[in-house]
C-alpha cells in the first residue's frame, strides 16, 4: 500500500503536524508501506528532515506567494490542483492530509480528480467541514457528536487519545524512567484489562 501525505511546515506554521505525520509514516513502513510526503516550499520547513528520515518529498513552489493567514499561501484550488498533478505523477491508495487550513473545498476538488484514493484527515480544531473516509483527532476527551455536522455519516472517527500519534521515542523513554516494582504493578494491571 502507497500513502501520500499533505502537510507544510514553518517557523510560523510549527513542525509538529508534519512529526505526527511522520509518526504514522514510520509506522507503515514498518508494515511494508511506502509513504512520501507533499509539502509547500516555505523558508524554515522540515524538509530536509524527511529526506533525512528516509521519505520521498515532493515540494511545491512558493515562487510568487507568502505565508499569510491563510497558512497555504494560495487559494484551495490552486493548492488542490497542485497537490492533484504531484498525486497523478505519483499515484497512491491513501492521502493523508494534517493541515488547518485543508477543508471540504479542496478535499472535493481532489477526490473529484482522484476518485480512487481514500483520504484521511488528521485534525484538532473542529472548525470546518471535511470530505474524507477516516478523520483522526487525538485531542483527550474528543467525542463523536462533535464531528457529527462536519463529516458524513460514512467517515469513520478515530477520536481521542487511543489514537495518538507519539514517536517510539516517548514510549521507550517512559520505560526508561518507571520504576521496576511500578513495572510489575502496570504490567499486573494491563493484564487485569
Amino acid at each position: 500500500m502507497r500513502f501520500a501525505f499533505r502537510v507544510d511546515s514553518s517557523p510560523k506554521i510549527g513542525m509538529g503536524h508534519l512529526m505526527r505525520c511522520l509518526t504514522l509514516a514510520d509506522g507503515f513502513k514498518k508494515r511494508g508501506c511506502e509513504s512520501y510526503f507533499i509539502c509547500r516550499d516555505f523558508i524554515g520547513n522540515g524538509a530536509k528532515f524527511l529526506i533525512d528520515s528516509g521519505y520521498q518529498v515532493e515540494l511545491i513552489s512558493v515562487e510568487g506567494i507568502e505565508l499569510d493567514d491563510t497558512w497555504l499561501g494560495v487559494p484551495h484550488l490552486q493548492d488542490a490542483n497542485e497537490t492533484i498533478e504531484i498525486l497523478s505523477q505519483n499515484p497512491v491508495d491513501w492521502l493523508i492530509v494534517d493541515h488547518y487550513d485543508i477543508e471540504q473545498q479542496w478535499e472535493t476538488s481532489v477526490h473529484s480528480k482522484l476518485p480512487n484514493i481514500k483520504t484521511m484527515v488528521i485534525d484538532d480544531l473542529v472548525n470546518r467541514s471535511h470530505i474524507c473516509d477516516v478523520l483522526l483527532d487525538q485531542t483527550y476527551g474528543r467525542m463523536d457528536y462533535e464531528y457529527k455536522t462536519l463529516v458524513s455519516q460514512d467517515t469513520k472517527l478515530c477520536l481521542g487519545t487511543d489514537f495518538a500519534l507519539l514517536r517510539a521515542r516517548f514510549k521507550e523513554l517512559r520505560e526508561q524512567n518507571i520504576e521496576p516494582e511500578n513495572k510489575i504493578i502496570l504490567s499486573a494491571i494491563f493484564l487485569l484489562l
